[in-house]
C-alpha cells in the first residue's frame, strides 16, 4: 500500500513539472504558493509551538527552584553542622 501511494504521489508531482516549466504564470503561482506555505508554517510554529516550549521551560525551572533550599534553609543547615562539630569536639576532648 505504501509503495502504491508513493507511486501515485510521485507521478502526480512529476506530472506538474512540465506545465509549470512551460508556463510563466503557473510558475509564478507555484512560487507564491511555496512562499505562502513556508510563511504559514513558520508563523504557526512561532505562535503555537514556541510558546508551549517556553511554558515548559519555565515550569522546569520552577520545579528545580522549589527543590533547591533557600538562603534561610542554608543558614540553619550551617548552624546545625556547627553544633554537630562542637558536640563531637566536646566528646573527643573528654
Amino acid at each position: 500500500m505504501y509503495i502504491l501511494l508513493q507511486a501515485v504521489f510521485t507521478i502526480a508531482t512529476t506530472a506538474l513539472t512540465v506545465p509549470i516549466f512551460l508556463s510563466y504564470k503557473l510558475h509564478v503561482v507555484f512560487q507564491i504558493f511555496k512562499v505562502s506555505a513556508s510563511i504559514w508554517n513558520g508563523g504557526n510554529f512561532m505562535l503555537d509551538v514556541m510558546p508551549r516550549q517556553v511554558i515548559l521551560k519555565e515550569e522546569k525551572k520552577k520545579s528545580k527552584m522549589s527543590t533547591v533550599p533557600d538562603q534561610n534553609d542554608e543558614i540553619s543547615l550551617q548552624e546545625s553542622a556547627t553544633e554537630t562539630n562542637n558536640t563531637s569536639e566536646t566528646v573527643h576532648s573528654e
